[in-house]
């Protein structure tokens, strides 16, 4: 199950991956409830950087600067937006073995709408960068952090 809150990548995965039988598309962002946002699409002279789209404008935004694009000019950043659906995890049902979260900033509010899933399931949980706040409710659920040190993985 591959959760896309983006209409245009989701469209793409459902034409490359779901008629394989095996895989589900849900064109939905993850979120603590149900209801609705703001996805935001940074665009940078013409190129959608869709692998920085957020819930959260800021982090949309901020990633693209100075400070990491060579002769970066802030008037040819705009960003896109699409209204998406919210779903949180625990309404689609699911024993999962893994969950990967790459939400841009907004990975805590996908794990609380999944503490059901995630106290049932117990499953290998991938988060780039979790934060203090995200690893203590994972830890109160038994999960604990691993990382990566250069060779090899290591609790921490």
């Amino acid at each position: 199950v591959s959760c896309e809150p983006n209409p245009t990548l989701a469209a793409r995965l459902a034409d490359r991956f779901g008629h394989a039988g095996r895989v589900e598309i849900v064109n939905a962002a993850m979120g603590r409830s149900a209801g609705t946002a703001r996805l935001h699409v940074p665009r940078y002279r013409g190129y959608e950087f869709d692998g920085l789209a957020s819930l959260d404008p800021v982090m949309a935004e901020s990633w693209l600067s100075a400070g990491r694009i060579a002769r970066f000019d802030p008037r040819l950043l705009e960003v896109l937006h699409h209204d998406v659906a919210v779903t949180p995890l625990d309404a689609l049902d699911l024993a999962p073995d893994l969950i990967k979260i790459d939400t841009q900033g907004t990975e805590l509010e996908v794990v609380m709408g999944g503490l059901g899933t995630l106290e049932r399931s117990r499953p290998v949980v991938i988060i780039e960068r979790p934060g203090e706040a995200l690893v203590h409710v994972l830890g109160r659920l038994g999960l604990m952090p691993w990382g990566w040190d250069g060779r090899r993985m290591v609790a921490g």
